[in-house]
């Protein structure tokens, strides 16, 4: 198919799917996976894990306790500047839009056509869900798009330090940690930086807090897999 078609094409689904905002199990406040890490960033000090916090104690607007990594714990450290969820949530949508529009440059062939085609995305059903949320997977994106730009600059260095950060910010990091092994491990030679640098982060990122790292794996994470929420308003599901 011609190019151009292609990208056409394209522009006509992002358009039609631009009505879908209708099926978004939208909540009744703006910010229900931001309030979780506001909650418990707001009531846990530094001498507490926040793991071994009681849900009551740190209320989001579910009351639901804290599962995230730890990585993103501390990524989300920027909520303690902010009194109000409403003021974090603001603060949030200025990051997620600068975000998605580092993320355009990078995957763009930086011409009118995909930059358009890029920004048209924003209006999509994933885009809307992640803003309305206030949830973080943009970030982890923007992250391995970081790690492919300077991949492409041949700056492996810093390569290995944004793809470690998009690995272990995710709830499921063996998946990713599997299919990026797999990528830089076919070409272990001419990778050879980014795999150093990949496993040096990484190494970091645990050694920052290796004790919520044991819990998040031995406890945690394993709790979360076995639960199972139906379709409803809270869950990141459409509307039965």
């Amino acid at each position: 198919m011609n190019k151009r078609l292609f990208i056409l094409f394209n522009f006509l689904i992002i358009f039609v799917s631009i009505l879908d905002y209708k099926v978004i199990p939208f909540y009744e406040r703006l910010g229900l996976d931001l309030s979780n890490q506001f909650a418990f960033h707001h009531c846990v000090d530094d001498s507490k894990v926040v793991y071994k916090i009681p849900a009551v104690e740190c209320p989001d607007f579910e009351i639901r306790p804290y599962i995230y990594p730890p990585l993103l714990y501390a990524f989300f450290s920027w909520t303690r500047l902010f009194d109000s969820i409403d003021f974090a949530y603001y603060f949030f949508v200025i990051l997620y839009i600068i975000s998605f529009l580092a993320i355009i440059y990078i995957w763009s062939d930086k011409n009118l056509v995909s930059i358009l085609f890029g920004l048209a995305l924003f209006f999509t059903f994933p885009s809307l869900f992640l803003i309305e949320r206030g949830n973080s997977d943009l970030f982890i994106t923007l992250s391995w798009s970081l790690g492919y730009y300077f991949y492409s600059m041949k700056k492996q260095w810093k390569t290995g330090v944004f793809l470690a950060f998009a690995v272990f910010a995710k709830l499921y990091p063996v998946y990713s940690l599997i299919v990026l092994s797999g990528n830089l491990i076919k070409n272990y030679v001419k990778n050879i930086d980014a795999i150093r640098s990949f496993l040096i982060s990484a190494f970091c990122f645990l050694l920052m807090t290796p004790y919520m790292w044991f819990i998040y794996i031995v406890d945690v994470l394993p709790k979360w897999m076995r639960s199972s929420l139906p379709m409803m308003n809270i869950t990141h599901s459409l509307k039965s």
